[in-house]
């Protein structure tokens, strides 16, 4: 009998996520529109998969995926790992609401163009490249609330960027780069296809 209880009281799932994010504070906006380039964007959407572990209602998740938003001038193409532990609470008809910590940890990768360069068909040589890419690594952490019902569940959260780091470059060489400490609120729609 112990051992009927004991499996009964964890869950294991796997589902699918997707995401409407919004960034505040990217300060490479000033930068990037006095250089004449669009700013980054500030809502995104984001596709992930993750699975789930509830053990006498304590819920963890682990996902991962892409977020980003496609323009023809500055676009952002992002790699998310998330991971939450919280509280579940029983609710009626089988729904309940779980509180939880939330770190996530986010590369942004930005892709901008500008719209001036010099191409020599000649010589074959290309100065003032229209296009450059640039990379942020950042760690955040908050809360998260989700609602939940048999089939999916649906979150709000709010991540703090921890610490403020400096944009990196492998296409070209960045001086004065500006610091950037970046939070974020996201919207969740995960839809599990698996539970045991």
């Amino acid at each position: 009998m112990f051992a009927q209880e004991s499996v009964s009281d964890s869950k294991f799932g796997i589902y699918i996520k997707g995401s409407l994010v919004h960034s505040y504070s990217f300060d490479l906006n000033n930068t990037l529109g006095n250089m004449g380039c669009k700013k980054i964007p500030d809502v995104l959407t984001a596709g992930v998969w993750g699975i789930s572990y509830n053990i006498k209602k304590v819920e963890m998740t682990l996902d991962m995926g892409i977020e980003g938003h496609y323009s023809n001038k500055t676009r952002l193409l992002n790699f998310i790992a998330n991971t939450s532990v919280g509280y579940e609470l029983m609710l009626q008809k089988k729904h309940s609401l779980i509180f939880a910590g939330n770190i996530a940890y986010n590369i942004y990768n930005v892709f901008a163009n500008i719209e001036k360069g010099n191409l020599d068909f000649e010589n074959a040589t290309l100065t003032n490249a229209t296009m450059f890419h640039l990379e942020l690594q950042q760690l955040m952490i908050g809360p998260k609330i989700t609602w939940r019902n048999k089939i999916c569940d649906v979150s709000i959260g709010y991540d703090i960027g921890c610490i403020p780091l400096c944009w990196t470059s492998n296409s070209v060489n960045i001086l004065n780069s500006p610091k950037e400490r970046i939070d974020r609120i996201h919207f969740d729609l995960a839809i599990y296809f698996a539970k045991y």
